[in-house]
């Protein structure tokens, strides 16, 4: 079987993130989860993914009295979330090497 090389990408990412012990989703950018299986995919609980939701964090839609979030939205959010977190430790990095480049300028006290 002669596999396309986004597909040989895709199951790369899968393998790799196996081995770094990680969960592996895979369906439709398109398929709607409840509150309580988005919130199970982010590792949060029900509640804090609606406050998530309510306050515009995740995307979602409302067929009917209950909130539906799409897989791909969740996925968005995830990506955003890994970015600024990338972010916060890269600073946090550059602060410890100017400190430990300039000790005189911490101080530390009791």
């Amino acid at each position: 079987m002669r596999l396309s090389p986004s597909l040989v990408e895709v199951l790369s990412a899968a393998v790799r993130a196996f081995a770094d012990g990680q969960g592996v989703v895979v369906g439709s950018q398109d398929t709607y989860l409840t509150t309580q299986e988005a919130a199970d995919l982010l590792g949060v609980s029900r509640p804090t993914m609606v406050k998530l939701l309510d306050a515009g964090e995740v995307s979602y839609q409302r067929p009917g009295s209950h909130r539906r979030v799409r897989l791909g939205d969740l996925a968005a959010y995830e990506a955003a979330k890994r970015t600024r977190r990338r972010a916060i430790l890269d600073r946090l990095a550059d602060d410890f090497a100017d400190l430990s480049r300039q000790p005189e300028r911490f101080v530390y006290t009791r």
